[in-house]
Formats: C-alpha cells, structure tokens, sequence
C-alpha cells in the first residue's frame, strides 16, 4: 500500500481528528496509488497517522476514512459503518414517527467523508462527491441495502464539486426502478412531493428539517450587509452576519414554535462495563477525549462506578442523581463554566458546572459526552421570563444520545428544547462576535420567554 508522508507539522490537524488533508500538508507519496485507492497516512517521521482514500486531482488530497492505522479498508469496513448509521438514525423522533425522509449517512459526521445517504420511504438517495466512496460504490450499495431492506436506489451524483475530483457526473438508478406513484414524505404533519431526479441535491433539503419547525423566526437589526446561514462541525444551525457603519446598538430576537415527544427509552442493549476503549475511530472520538482529569475527580467517578459494578447505565442514573444531591444549584448568568474539581471542591455551581463535571465523569471511562444548551420548561411552567438550562447527552451502542439532566437530577425528556450541542461547553454560546471601534465598550443584556402548551 502506497504512504502519504506530510511535511513536518503538518499531523496536528489529524490529531484533532480532521479528516481531510490538504495538497499544502503532502510532502510526498511514496508508491504507487490510483484515485480512491486507500494510503497509509504517516508523519514526516514515518509515525502511522491514518488510513486514507488518495485523490491526486483535488485540493484536499486525502479524506481520512479511519485514525486507526491497522483497520482494514475492504468491504466490511463499509457495512460495519453503514449499518452503525443506520442504527443510530433509528432513534431518531422522524424515524419514530415514519415521517419517511430521513437522512441517513451525512459523510464525515458518520466516518465516511464524500457520502451522501438520504432515505425516502423505500428510496435511497446516494450522493458520492469523491474519490474514495466513488471507488468503493459497489461495496457501498450493496451494504446500504441490506442494512436497510430499500427497495429502491438512485445516484444524484451531479453536483459541481466532482469535477474538482477529477470525477464525471452521474445520475440515474442503481437498483429497482422509477415509479409512477408520485415520492411523498411527511415532515411534522406537512406532506411534501420529492422529487429525487430534478429536485435540490438529494431531491430536499432534509438537513433543514430544524429550520422548518412549526414557526421560526429570527431577526437581526440592523440589517446585516451579509447573512449566511450555515452549519458548525457538530451539526448545529448558525446564523452569521456581518455589518458594514457604524451603530449603537445590536438586537438579535429569536422566536420558535415546537412540539416535543419523549425520547425513547425502553429497554436498553447490553452494555459492556466500563471503561470503554479509546480510540475508537467511530466519529464520535472528539466527545470522549480528555486530556487531563484532576485527581478527585477520577476518585470519584471511579468511587460511583465501583458502586455498581462498572455497569454503564446503573453509572449514569448513579451520577445523575449524586451531583443532583451533593451539588448546590445556583444560578450565575455570566461567566464560563467553572472546572470540574472546583464545582466538586466547592459543592456549588450552576447547570452549566454541574453538567461539565457530569462529563467529566463520564469521561474517566471514555464514555462519548457532549454539553447541550437549551430551554427546560416542564408542563404547567407559567409563561414568564426564563432563562438557558444547560444538560449532557450519553451516546450509547444500539441506543444514540440519552440526556441527563444533572441539576434536576432527571433524565431530560420532551421537556429539554435543545438548541445546540458541542463536546465542550465553550462551543455552545449563543451569540458570538466582535466589533471595532476606537474606545468603545459594549453590554449585552437578555430576555428569554418561554410558554407551554
């Protein structure tokens, strides 16, 4: 197998679990490999990095398919991975539901960059914007179908970005064939017509699912020069803006309209006792990295976990509970969130602390945890000013995210709105920016309103 060898330097961005390798990064390839063929990514002092899919004709010379360096790239490594996504996509409320539109595999959030997978009823849609899921299309096709038992198969691989892979485009259908019937999903409550031949992308925008709820608003005055909406690294909507003058104020005013539903919770997989391996190089590596953890800390998690026999579940319920009872909740509006060995040092915090001390935790056994920021407003909270209500999210083998809500001492349910979620808490804040001005300062004040039905 042919070696990618990057310039001195240059790994940091693998460290982090990047999975893309620019032609600036690439030192030399040594041996010989074709468009798609998989190399052995390695330091510029032959330390093995990763294992990557080789694409001499873009920018982004190499996308990661594992961090593992003897992982093997072959037919397997393609179902072990679609069938995980699939799995966890299964829990999802839309799926609960059968709203028939869902999409599957989102590329490198699933540990398969340049792969596109949306599902409507029986239909898949594939999109393949690189070289390496182009290579391995048959070995993709066939683990597709048989992790989902789709009927039918159709290649929307027309989009511009192939040409910068030295790729054609192509469309039409892989496997079954067109229908007269007319491809209907149902989106919350809303029959919507797809057409997976003409229509955007996939035939719909179903990564816009949060920006179609009920009723959503948001206003930005003054009038932004420039509004982008995008996604961060972690799948969370962001609105970015930017202004050209002078003002004196900034007012940002959002506005939703949801429903909620329990999140499932019935019986739950065997779960191997903890710790758990790391890395595992399934995506989801960032959520339980920690590079340092303080002494008590680790006492502590490993006091709760030897309670109950380093059982997973039986963990999480323990914990909850625990930092619920022994952690004074207290409520401070500015300011980061404190370290985890101050807040169990002191006994005190707010949820924002609770809940980063609640990963710590998990993460002394490599369990995968990340921050969620939102709204918590149980039936019957009167309809008044509010405030955000910080909570952690599990991910469990077989189950996908669980929230647990440390300072209520709850597993969060279909009274936790969540707005975003980040492996850290810094990532999560609301509103982010700067401004230049010359002996200038700014105030930030805030309302939240929250009503239930």
């Amino acid at each position: 197998m042919a070696q990618l060898v990057l310039l001195p330097g240059k790994d940091r961005s693998l460290a982090r679990r990047h999975p893309w390798i620019f032609a600036a990064s690439v030192d030399r390839l040594r041996g010989r490999a074709r468009p798609g063929d998989t190399v052995d990514v390695v330091a510029a002092n032959g330390r093995p990095l990763a294992k990557a899919a080789w694409s001499p004709a873009s920018k982004i010379r190499a996308r990661v398919w594992s961090f593992d360096g003897e992982e093997v790239i072959d037919d397997a490594f393609f179902k072990r991975r679609i069938q995980l996504a699939v799995e966890r996509r299964q829990l999802l409320p839309e799926a609960a539901h059968g709203e028939g539109g869902l999409r599957l595999i989102h590329g490198e959030s699933d540990g398969l960059p340049g792969l596109i997978v949306d599902r409507y009823g029986d239909t898949l849609v594939v999109q393949l914007t690189a070289t390496g899921p182009e290579k391995w299309r048959s070995a993709i096709v066939g683990a597709l179908q048989r992790a989902t038992d789709c009927a039918r198969i159709y290649e929307r691989s027309d989009s511009d970005v192939r040409r910068l892979e030295g790729l054609e485009p192509v469309s039409g259908w892989l496997l079954g064939e067109a229908s007269d019937e007319a491809l209907l999903i149902v989106e919350n409550g809303v029959r919507i017509r797809v057409d997976i031949v003409a229509g955007h992308k996939t035939g719909f925008y179903l990564d816009q699912r949060d920006n179609r709820l009920l009723m959503r608003e948001l206003t930005v005055a003054p009038w932004p020069a420039l509004r982008l909406e995008e996604f961060d690294a972690f799948g969370n909507p962001v609105t970015r803006v930017e202004f050209v003058g002078q003002f004196s104020s900034l007012r940002v005013e959002s506005r939703f309209l949801l429903d909620t539903i329990p999140p499932p919770r019935g019986l739950m997989p065997v779960l191997s006792p903890l710790p758990w391996a790391f890395p595992l190089n399934d995506g989801l590596d960032v959520y339980r990295s920690q590079p340092w953890v303080d002494a008590a800390v680790a006492q502590f998690a490993h006091g709760l976990a030897s309670q109950v026999g380093h059982s997973p579940m039986p963990f999480l319920e323990l914990l909850n509970r625990t930092l619920h009872d022994t952690v004074d909740g207290r409520a401070r509006v500015s300011g980061d969130a404190q370290s985890p060995a101050q807040t169990l040092a002191s006994g005190r915090g707010a949820c924002r602390d609770v809940t980063v001390l609640f990963m710590a935790a998990c993460r002394c056994f490599n369990l995968p945890v990340r921050f969620v920021s939102g709204y918590h407003a149980p039936p019957g909270t009167p309809e008044g000013p509010g405030d955000l209500h910080a909570w952690a999210e599990v991910s469990l083998p077989g189950v996908g995210w669980l929230g647990w809500d440390p300072t209520n001492g709850i597993p969060a349910g279909e009274a936790h709105v969540a707005v975003c979620a980040t492996p850290e808490q810094a990532g999560s804040m609301p509103v982010e920016g700067g401004f230049f001005a010359n002996g200038v300062t700014a105030t930030l004040d805030f309302r939240v309103l929250i009503a239930t039905a």
